[in-house]
C-alpha cells in the first residue's frame, strides 16, 4: 500500500486551487469580451493552445424555430419572427473549446451574415462581428467534476448570455460549454 505524504497532498491541493483560478480567469475574460471567440483566441494564443483559427463544427442540422415554439424572452422576438438553432464545437486545429448552442434571429442579421452561418465553418461571433456585438451573461456555472454535474468530465464552465448589437437589440441568446482542453497547459511540467 502507498502512503501519501503531506507534500503529495499539497501538490494534489495546489493543482486544484490553480484550475480554479484559470477557470475563474477565463470566465472573467469571456464576461469581458464583446464575442466568446475573440476572447478564446485571445486565451489560446497566450497559453500556446494549438494553432490557427477557430473554427465551429456543426453538432447537428439547424432548426428553424417560431418564436411560439420556444420561450427565449431575453430575445425579444415578435410572435412572427423565425428564431433558428445552429448547435457547434468551436476548436482551434484538433483541439476542442467549446460546446455552443446559438438561438439566433436572422431577421436582424443581413443576408451574407445568414449565408455564411449556413454554409461556412465560421463563429458565430466572427460572423457578427461587423454589428459591434457586446455580451450580457445572464448566468455562470463552474463545473466541479466531483459534483456529479451531468455535462460530462471534459466541461469545466458554462456561460448564457444574450448577444447584443451595437444599437443594443437582441441577436442571439447562447449557451456555451467550455471544456478542459483550454486549461490543459496548467498540467504541463
Amino acid at each position: 500500500m502507498t502512503s501519501l505524504s503531506g507534500k503529495g497532498l499539497l501538490a494534489t491541493g495546489a493543482h486544484w486551487v490553480e484550475r480554479d483560478a484559470l477557470i475563474r480567469e477565463l470566465s472573467e475574460r469571456i464576461v469581458q469580451a464583446k464575442t466568446a471567440t475573440a476572447s478564446l483566441l485571445d486565451w489560446c494564443e497566450e497559453h500556446g493552445l494549438s494553432d490557427g483559427p477557430i473554427i465551429a463544427r456543426r453538432l447537428q442540422d439547424d432548426r428553424t424555430l417560431s418564436a411560439r415554439d420556444l420561450s427565449l424572452p431575453a430575445l425579444g422576438a415578435m410572435s412572427e419572427e423565425l428564431i433558428r438553432h445552429r448547435r457547434v464545437e468551436l476548436a482551434r486545429g484538433d483541439l476542442p473549446l467549446v460546446t455552443a448552442d446559438n438561438w439566433f434571429l436572422p431577421s436582424r442579421l443581413s443576408a451574407q451574415m445568414n449565408e455564411a452561418l449556413d454554409g461556412t465553418d465560421l463563429p458565430f461571433g466572427a460572423v457578427i462581428a461587423p454589428l459591434d456585438p457586446a455580451r450580457r451573461n445572464f448566468a455562470i456555472h463552474f463545473n466541479d467534476p466531483g459534483d456529479g454535474e451531468a455535462w460530462g468530465p471534459d466541461t469545466i464552465l458554462e456561460h448564457q448570455a444574450v448577444v447584443i448589437d451595437g444599437k443594443g437589440r437582441p441577436l442571439a441568446v447562447v449557451r456555451e460549454r467550455f471544456q478542459a482542453a483550454l486549461i490543459s497547459f496548467s498540467s504541463r511540467p
